[in-house]
């Protein structure tokens, strides 16, 4: 799986940076905010790879830390 990741990092990380934008500031600041966008990004990775590999495979992103600016 990490290599089909590595394989399409640049447009997973597009796919992550527009998700992101798309992202009002208010509604990360809570916990189900933060879980919404979890499940967007899971599913924006997942696209990704389907589209290019014909299958997705990511169950979840978790965030280490976060920081809104």
């Amino acid at each position: 799986m990490l290599q089909w990741v590595q394989n399409h990092e640049l447009a997973i990380r597009s796919a992550i940076l527009t998700q992101l934008a798309a992202t009002p500031e208010a509604e990360v600041y809570d916990v189900a905010g933060k879980e919404r966008l979890s499940k967007r990004l899971t599913q924006a990775i997942n696209d990704v790879l389907e589209e290019n590999e014909g299958f997705g495979g990511i169950d979840a992103v978790h965030f280490r830390g976060f920081l809104v600016q």
